[in-house]
C-alpha cells in the first residue's frame, strides 16, 4: 500500500512540474514560514561532504549569528537570502563611529523590517526586554521506534542569550547548552557551555574550511570569534570563553575540553583545549594573532598570523602558522570582482601536525598524521541578465607517512533565473589517484579512480506560497553509477497559517555500490541530510499550523521496506 502510495505522488507531482528538473529540497526556516518567503536554505551541492559542512555552518550560524558591527558585505551575503542593497546599508551603518548598541535604529523603518526577518543569524538588539521560546518534539515515541524527545529553549534578555538542547533514546542521549552575554554595550562578551572557536581563515579554529566552493565569499569565512551551538552533529568545545573590543583592538579567549556526538551519546575528550586570538582592524585591513594548545590530537601547541585586506572589489588574506619543530602551514586567498564576474584563488599546504582542532582545509581532513597540499580556483560571471556561470577546479595532494593521495574535482553549473522560474544544470566530476610515495618490489597499491555527476534544476513558483520543485541526477562510477528522481511540493493556505511539504525520493543503484545524498523537508532541528547506497524509494511529509505564537508541526516519513516514522512538535515564543 505504501509503494503504490508514494508512486501515485510521483506521477502527480511530475506531470504538475511538466517534467521540470530541481536539484535538491529544502528545509524551511521559521522567519520564511511567517512572512511567507519561501526561498529555502537549500544549495546545489554535488559534494556531500561539502553538503553537510555547509548545513552545519547554516546551524551555527543560527545558534550565534554573525556580529554585524565587526561583518564584512560577503559575510553578510552568505546568509540564505540575505539582500545585497540591505548588506552594503548595513555595514555601512553597524560599522560607523558611534553606532554602538543602537546601530539598527539609524536605519530606515523598511530597512528595519527586513532586517529583523534575518534575527535568527544576525546579533541584533531585541526589539522586546524578555524573549524566549521553546520547542518540543516528540519523534517515534513508540517502543519499537526508539522514541527521542528533543527540546530546545532560547531566552533573551537585553545582551543575554541562552540556548538548551535535549535528545534522548533508547541506546543513550546527551543534553547541550549555552549561555552568553555582553555589557558595556557590547565591549565585553562571556560565552558558557559548547561553543566553537573560529579564528582567521581556520588554520588553528573553524574557518574557511567550511566555506562551500560556490559561495559568495569562497575562499573566506567571516571570523566570528566565539560562535555558540548546541548541535549535536559537530564537534564543539564545552567550557567557558570571553571577548574584549576597546576601539579597533579585539581579544578572545577560551578553555574548555573538545565534545564530540558518536552514537546517541556525547563524548568529551580528557585533554583540555585553551586558546586566545588577538586582532586590530585599521581601515581596510585586519591583522591578527591566534594560539591554541591540545590540537592536531596531540598536547601540542600551534601558533598563527594571519591578515585579511578588503576593499570594494577585492579580498587578500593570509595565515601561517607553526606547530613546534617541522614545517610552517600556509593558507592564502584572494578574491576579486567586477560588475558580473568574481574570481578567487585559495593555495594551501598544510604539513602533518599543523592543523587545528576541526582538521580541515578546503574540506581535506588534516590531522596530526596528514599533510595537505592543494589549491582551488573559482571563477563566476553573469553571461546574460539573470544568467550566470560558476566553474571550480580544485587539486589537491594527501601525504601519509609513505602513501600518497591526489584528488582532481571539476565543478561547473549554469543557472538561469526567471520572473517565477530558477534552471540549472550542474555538472562535476572527481578523480582519485593512490599511490605509494616509495615504490615497493612486487604488488602495487597503486589504483585510480573517477566519478562524474549530473544535475538538473527547476524550481516554478506558481503563487506566493506555492512550489513545485524536482531533482534529476545521475552519477557515473567505475562499473556502475545510479540515478535519483526527488520531486518536491510546498503549499501555504490562510495566509501563512497553514502550510503543507511533501517529498519523495526515488534512486536506483544501477551497480557499482554509488552513494546518493538527498536534501528533504524535514522538522526544526532535525537533520535534513539522506544517503542511499541501494534502491530506495522514500516519501516525506510535513504540515504545520500557525496560531498566533504557537506553531504545531507534524512529520511523516514512509520508505518501502521499512516502518513508517512520526514525530509531532511544538514551538511557541513568548
Amino acid at each position: 500500500m505504501v509503494k503504490y502510495l508514494l508512486h501515485l505522488w510521483t506521477a502527480l507531482t511530475i506531470l504538475s512540474c511538466g517534467g521540470a528538473p530541481y536539484m535538491a529540497g529544502g528545509r524551511m526556516d521559521r522567519d520564511a514560514r511567517g512572512s511567507g518567503d519561501h526561498d529555502m536554505l537549500e544549495q546545489t551541492i554535488d559534494d556531500p561532504a561539502a553538503a553537510q559542512d555547509d548545513f552545519n555552518d547554516l546551524e551555527r550560524l543560527a545558534e550565534n549569528p554573525v556580529d554585524p558591527r565587526g561583518a564584512s558585505l560577503d559575510a553578510l551575503l552568505l546568509i540564505p537570502g540575505f539582500p545585497e542593497k540591505l548588506a552594503r546599508s548595513v555595514v555601512a551603518v553597524a560599522g560607523g563611529k558611534g553606532s554602538g548598541g543602537n546601530w539598527v535604529a539609524l536605519l530606515t523603518p523598511q530597512e528595519r523590517e527586513d532586517l529583523y526577518r534575518y534575527r535568527d543569524y544576525l546579533v541584533l538588539p531585541s526589539p522586546h526586554p524578555l524573549h524566549a521560546s521553546c520547542r518540543v518534539t516528540a519523534d517515534d515515541v513508540s517502543e519499537k521506534g526508539g522514541g527521542r524527545r528533543e527540546e530546545h529553549i532560547v531566552s533573551t534578555m537585553g545582551g543575554w542569550k541562552a540556548l538548551w538542547r535535549e535528545r534522548r533514546t533508547v541506546t543513550g542521549g546527551g543534553t547541550a547548552y549555552y549561555l552568553s552575554g555582553s555589557v558595556f554595550d557590547g565591549a565585553m562578551r562571556f560565552h558558557g557551555g559548547t561553543f566553537v572557536p573560529d579564528f582567521g581563515l581556520g588554520l588553528v579554529f573553524g574557518g574557511a574550511h567550511r566555506s562551500y566552493v560556490f559561495s559568495g565569499a569562497y575562499p573566506f569565512h567571516n571570523p566570528r570569534g566565539i560562535a555558540g551551538s548546541t548541535s549535536f552533529y559537530s564537534t564543539t568545545v564545552l567550557g567557558l570563553a570571553a571577548e574584549i573590543r576597546y576601539g579597533k583592538v579585539r581579544g578572545v579567549f577560551f578553555g574548555g575540553r573538545p565534545r564530540e556526538y558518536r552514537s546517541d551519546r556525547f563524548e568529551v575528550a580528557e585533554e583540555i583545549v585553551r586558546g586566545g586570538r588577538l586582532e586590530v582592524q585599521g581601515g581596510d585591513a585586519t591583522m591578527g594573532l591566534s594560539c591554541s594548545t591540545g590540537v592536531s590530537g596531540g598536547k601540542g601547541c600551534i601558533c598563527a598570523a594571519d591578515g585579511r585586506w578588503e576593499s570594494n572589489r577585492s579580498i587578500l588574506g593570509f595565515e601561517l602558522a607553526f606547530a613546534g619543530k617541522g614545517e610552517p602551514a600556509l593558507l592564502s586567498a584572494f578574491s576579486y570582482r567586477a560588475g558580473g564576474a568574481r574570481t578567487a584563488l585559495f593555495l594551501y599546504a598544510v604539513p602533518p601536525g599543523v592543523s587545528g582542532m576541526f582538521t580541515g582545509v578546503n574540506g581535506k581532513t588534516a590531522d596530526a598524521s596528514t599533510g595537505v597540499y592543494g589549491a582551488t580556483v573559482v571563477a563566476e560571471r553573469e553571461i546574460l541578465p539573470k544568467l550566470h556561470a560558476r566553474a571550480a577546479i580544485d587539486r589537491c595532494s594527501r601525504r601519509e607517512g609513505f602513501d600518497e593521495k591526489e584528488d582532481r574535482d571539476l565543478r561547473a553549473e549554469c543557472e538561469k533565473r526567471w520572473s517565477r522560474i530558477v534552471g540549472k544544470v550542474a555538472w562535476a566530476t572527481k578523480a582519485d589517484d593512490c599511490l605509494d610515495a616509495v615504490p615497493y618490489p612486487g604488488p602495487q597499491n597503486d589504483r585510480h579512480r573517477i566519478s562524474h555527476s549530473l544535475g538538473l534544476v527547476s524550481d516554478i513558483r506558481l503563487a506566493r506560497r506555492t512550489s513545485l520543485k524536482l531533482t534529476l541526477r545521475r552519477m557515473w562510477v567505475k562499473d556502475g553509477g545510479g540515478f535519483l528522481a526527488c520531486p518536491f511540493m510546498r503549499v501555504g493556505l490562510f495566509s501563512g497559517r497553514l502550510d503543507a511539504s511533501a517529498l519523495f525520493a526515488c534512486y536506483r543503484n544501477l551497480a557499482g555500490g554509488a552513494v546518493c545524498y538527498f536534501y528533504e523537508p524535514s522538522l526544526e532541528g532535525s537533520y535534513p541530510w539522506r544517503s542511499a547506497s541501494n534502491d530506495i524509494e522514500r516519501g516525506s511529509f510535513i504540515i504545520g499550523c500557525n496560531i498566533k505564537r504557537l506553531r504545531v508541526s507534524t512529520h511523516v516519513a514512509l520508505e518501502v521496506g521499512k516502518p513508517p516514522e512520526c514525530s509531532l512538535q511544538a514551538a511557541w515564543d513568548f
